[in-house]
């Protein structure tokens, strides 16, 4: 990340940093699935003609759904928010992200966003 930034900046620039803790298990599976159909329906030239939308959202609702794990020799299945290492969770964090800062007035934002993505840095 830091790669991204300018060699060298100017007097009185200010640096933050920032770190968003806990936001893959905060955000409920409908609301990701919902920023992925929304994404889908909006930028359909991404995705190859081939790949069929409703399966990237079937495929969704079955990892979402399906988290399972093992704790203290006993098995669970998280029931709600992302799994924090599942590949699918910073995409779907992306996803909530853009629909958050482009589409603030969506009454389903209010019901989830308590940060942005992650860790960031600027």
């Amino acid at each position: 990340m830091l790669n991204h930034l300018p060699k060298t900046v100017k007097e009185g620039t200010l640096l933050v940093s920032f770190d968003v803790v806990n936001l893959y298990t905060n955000i409920p599976h409908d609301y990701g699935i919902e920023a992925t159909t929304f994404w889908l329906e909006k930028f359909p030239e991404e995705i190859p003609g081939r790949i069929n939308h409703r399966f990237i959202i079937g495929a969704l609702k079955f990892i979402l759904l399906n988290n399972n794990f093992m704790f203290d020799t006993v098995y669970y299945r998280q029931k709600c928010g992302i799994a924090m290492g599942s590949q699918a969770a910073p995409v779907i964090a992306n996803l909530v992200s853009y629909i958050n800062h482009h589409y603030k007035n969506m009454t389903l934002i209010s019901l989830l966003f308590k940060g942005e993505l992650g860790e960031v840095f600027g």
